[in-house]
């Protein structure tokens, strides 16, 4: 009998990790009655850190009314651990996957509808907020965001600014006068998963802009508005430009600026919090995965925080993931054993992505597989 620990974080708009988890699973009771698993759902900050929380225990789901990032009205939701301590996926509100493909546009876009959901859990009185960072159409420094807490952008004329990515550069002033005392006296925590600072090569403009629908020229309009934004909240409010400044189109960077949030690793947040070393001392062997492996992935992701346990405890990990890109090989040093690829397996990259639920299925066949014949030589 081999038990497996099932680990895989969702593959953005395709597959969610209890999607991919359930098919592990009825793969594994097919192929092996007598073998176990336990499954744990895991995520950076993006897209399923709710559901990564939720899973944990007991949590609350609360709904809410909020805006997507083009100001249209949605149900969002955040979850509730106690009555202290509330998580927030910066995705529910100001999501990249929730905007059409044609209308994509990161100097639109505003990050207002997560500012009200964070409105809401602090007029209940949370104490502690968990912010995840990742998976976002915008590109406003949180300005939307801070808009909705009462925070005041105004032009040289004193005209209030809507929190966008093309308005940064117009903003000559901040005031908080209007921000409520429950706000400064909440503790803010963002969970993140990159390392980008505000500004540069390696920037939220010219690394993640282009995901979000950015042309060459509006990624420097943006870096523009962003390097103006930055030196006038370095003069007033003693910013400075910091690893991970850049998360979720600078919003690491306001929130830390104007709410003082601490910046933690989402990844090792959530398995901390879910006693992932334990679990992994009871298994055999790792599966795991996320949407595409590049060089970014050993650099704070979820596949480097699972490896990081793994490697320590001598487990073996197999990755099945959407594709791979240039860099991917350096996993291979931080513990992963085996690499395959929904795209290697489908012929394409669009037919792994349409058809990801069959075409899974028979990588976890192929892995589990695999794994089971190794376990019992």
């Amino acid at each position: 009998m081999v038990r497996f620990l099932f680990a895989s974080d969702s593959f953005k708009g395709t597959l969610t990790s209890r999607e991919i988890h359930a098919i592990l699973a009825q793969t594994l009771a097919t192929l092996s009655p007598a073998s176990s698993f336990e499954a744990v759902s895991v995520a950076d900050g993006g897209e399923g850190t709710l559901e990564a929380f939720e899973d944990m225990g007991v949590c609350e789901r609360i709904e809410v009314d909020a805006l997507d990032a083009l100001g249209r009205p949605i149900k969002a939701s955040f979850i509730a651990i106690d009555d202290k301590v509330a998580i927030i996926e910066s995705a529910q509100a100001a999501g990249l996957p929730q905007i059409e493909p044609e209308l994509r546009n990161p100097l639109k876009a505003t990050s207002f509808g997560l500012g009200e959901i964070i409105h809401q859990a602090v007029t209940r009185g949370f104490q502690t907020i968990y912010i995840g960072l990742g998976g976002t159409a915008t590109n406003d420094a949180a300005t939307g965001a801070l808009s909705a807490l009462g925070f005041r952008f105004t032009d040289a004329k004193g005209t209030a600014l809507q929190g966008t990515g093309e308005n940064l550069a117009h903003i000559a002033r901040v005031d908080t006068t209007n921000v409520s005392p429950l706000v400064f006296k909440t503790r803010f925590r963002l969970l993140t998963d990159v390392t980008n600072p505000l500004l540069g090569a390696k920037g939220a403009q010219a690394v993640f802009a282009p995901q979000k629908g950015a042309t060459p020229e509006m990624v420097q309009e943006l870096e523009a508005g962003m390097a103006h934004f930055f030196s006038l909240t370095q003069k007033a409010f003693h910013a400075q430009n910091f690893a991970g400044a850049g998360a979720a189109g600078g919003m690491a960077f306001g929130f830390k600026t104007f709410l003082g949030a601490d910046v933690t690793s989402g990844i090792q947040t959530v398995l901390e919090l879910s006693h992932f070393e334990e679990k992994v001392k009871a298994c055999d062997a790792i599966i795991t995965g996320e949407g595409c492996v590049d060089g970014q992935t050993a650099d704070g992701k979820v596949m480097s925080g699972i490896l990081a346990f793994a490697k320590r405890l001598h487990k073996p990990v197999i990755a099945i993931t959407g594709d791979k890109k240039p860099g991917y090989e350096a996993l291979f040093h931080e513990g992963l054993t085996e690499l395959v690829t929904l795209r290697e397996i489908a012929g394409s990259s669009r037919k792994a992505m349409t058809e990801a639920k069959a075409i899974y299925a028979v990588a976890a066949e192929r892995v589990l597989s695999d794994a089971l014949q190794k376990f019992q030589k």
